[in-house]
């Protein structure tokens, strides 16, 4: 997808931004967007996806997928260093996954890399005109 390393980076900044400010989050999905600087850089993002050949009547279903996404890793990054702590032994496999996985930090960044990969290559599947 023309366009996927400039969405990336939109997506990287916008978790980032949202992280800083989490208790903003509630305040952007609550309300409607009126502020010409939001609407301005939702219209950049309109821009590249049109851009990149998804159709006018999709464009907004995957700003909202972006938004959804951005909006979620934000959280996670904002979460505790330990999000899940397990210690009755009644969650092996969940027990096992966690000794295995990044911790802190590293576990939000790597997470949301692996989810923004899947992300993009998801939506290039999707152009118009791609064979399947």
């Amino acid at each position: 997808m023309d366009g996927g390393s400039a969405v990336a980076t939109w997506l990287r900044s916008y978790r980032r931004a949202l992280a800083e400010h989490p208790s903003l989050i509630p305040l952007l999905t609550e309300q409607t967007m009126t502020a010409g600087s939001v609407l301005r850089g939702y219209d950049r993002v309109a821009a590249l996806l049109g851009g990149a050949g998804f159709p006018e009547d999709q464009v907004m279903l995957w700003v909202s997928v972006l938004d959804s996404y951005a909006l979620g890793a934000a959280f996670d990054l904002a979460a505790p260093a330990e999000v899940w702590r397990v210690d009755r032994g009644d969650t092996p496999v969940l027990d096992a996954a966690l000794r295995a996985a990044p911790r802190g930090r590293a576990r939000a960044d790597a997470a949301f890399q692996l989810g923004l990969e899947a992300l993009l290559a998801g939506m290039r599947s999707r152009l118009p005109g791609r064979p399947d």
